[in-house]
């Protein structure tokens, strides 16, 4: 029973931490998302599947622990589950957690040099903001969100704008001639 409430309280202090970075309620379930939507270039992080899993399988305990009868009694979470928990809110905050080096791995490898991009805060200048005062939760929050947006150059929304303009009109054109065609066949 000891280790169930250690690790329960071990679990909220993580995801704590992981609703200051995303600026959300959800904490692990906003870390994992992000994930999942990485998950292409995330593999090229060393043990991303298995953080991955494990972050996972501990939402799961929780979910357990708060919401089935005796489960504080009847879970056997281990001395491992909880020494692994605590490592990992560590990696957070030491910023060696699989998003972390994914960010560190984008900024060391920029994907076009010419294009221009909007300037973004990095994500160790948030945890910084998170570790130094809690009292900042929101300048945290602002910061994890820019940071998880990828900078888009300008010129791919001009050119969306374009071809979205472009196709209508030329829906509308066709349209109008469609309609145009119809009244002469009705007039026959």
């Amino acid at each position: 029973m000891h280790n169930t409430s250690v690790f329960f309280e071990e679990y909220k202090r993580l995801d704590h931490l992981c609703g200051d970075l995303f600026g959300s309620r959800a904490g692990v379930t906003a870390y994992l998302s992000q994930m999942e939507r990485d998950t292409f270039e995330g593999r090229r992080i060393p043990n991303w599947d298995a953080d991955y899993q494990m972050l996972k399988r501990f939402r799961h305990l929780r979910a357990r622990l708060a919401h089935e009868e005796c489960a504080f009694e009847t879970l056997d979470i281990s001395q491992r589950d909880i020494a692994d928990i605590q490592a990992f809110h560590k990696r957070i905050l030491s910023q060696n957690d699989p998003l972390a080096l994914l960010e560190k791995k984008r900024h060391a490898h920029p994907r076009a040099e010419n294009a221009p991009t909007a300037p973004v805060p990095t994500r160790s200048a948030c945890a910084r903001t998170v570790k130094s005062d809690s009292q900042t939760r929101s300048a945290a929050t602002n910061c994890v969100a820019t940071v998880s947006r990828r900078a888009v150059p300008q010129k791919a929304h001009r050119k969306t704008n374009r071809f979205l303009i472009i196709y209508s009109v030329v829906f509308a054109f066709f349209f109008l001639v469609l309609i145009g065609l119809f009244i002469r066949l009705l007039a026959l």
